[in-house]
């Protein structure tokens, strides 16, 4: 585990504060993939966001998420039960369902945003296109991660210069080959079915990295599990974070 994002938040007369734990996706951080969202959540929360490494993960092994959900485990201060909200983006979703099936007792609630639970075809194609990518062209692998990330809506209100600008600052992140290998062989449906906590799942309509039907399909494998989805593409929480911030918040004060 690289680092860790956290805010103490503000105690209060009741007692410990609540605890919102961010899970951050493929290449990323919690401040990269998270940092848009936290101006627009109460300072009274704790928030934890621990920077996560596939370094020592076999791609090739089933263990992988759950060696990524043994990291975020570490980076909490205790275990005790708590009102403890688990938060996934991306891959991080998929961490995060994985954890919610096997430690349902340490979190409340869950949130799911732009996750899935099997990967598919689509996204294998996509995959394996990026990997052809590396190594041979840094701007067009820029350009399509972008065009894949972003959605057709948020960039047709963008000049040619603010496009350029958004290019050159996506990060591919380390190791992405291997990155790639952990994302195509994805496939927690028989946990995501044991999910018993209140679950909220956030989709963007415009998402090519991710497709929208991949998040319809996790809805439908998660019992109880509501479906909320916004006019964005996978980077949602970059374009929309105002808009995904107060549907976290409604269902956590709906699922008190």
């Amino acid at each position: 585990m690289r680092g860790s994002l956290t805010v103490s938040g503000d105690d209060g007369a009741d007692g410990p504060v609540d605890e919102i734990v961010l899970v951050h996706g493929t290449g990323g951080t919690a401040l990269s993939h998270f940092g848009e969202l936290l101006p627009h959540l109460p300072a009274r929360l704790r928030i934890i966001g621990p920077d996560l490494s596939l370094q020592g993960l076999d791609p090739g092994k089933d263990d992988v998420i759950r060696g990524l959900g043994a990291q975020v485990l570490s980076a909490l201060p205790d275990r005790r039960p708590r009102n403890r909200t688990l938060v996934g983006y991306s891959l991080g979703a998929v961490v995060a369902a994985s954890l919610a099936a096997s430690h349902p007792d340490i979190f409340t609630r869950l949130v799911l945003v732009a996750g899935w639970s099997a990967t598919g075809a689509h996204q294998r194609l996509r995959q394996e296109l990026q990997l052809r990518l590396v190594g041979r062209d840094d701007l067009a692998l820029r350009q399509f991660t972008a065009l894949l990330a972003l959605g057709a809506s948020f960039l047709s209100t963008k000049s040619t210069a603010e496009i350029e600008s958004l290019v050159t600052s996506i990060e591919v992140g380390p190791d992405p080959v291997v990155q790639a290998l952990v994302n195509r062989s994805v496939d927690i449906s028989r946990e995501a079915a044991r999910i018993r906590i209140p679950t909220l799942i956030i989709a963007g309509t415009e998402d090519m990295m991710v497709p929208s039907e991949r998040s319809r399909m996790l809805h439908a494998t998660i019992p109880g599990a509501v479906l909320e989805e916004v006019s964005a593409g996978h980077a949602l929480l970059h374009e929309t974070p105002e808009q995904v911030a107060s549907l976290i918040l409604r269902f956590c004060a709906e699922s008190q």
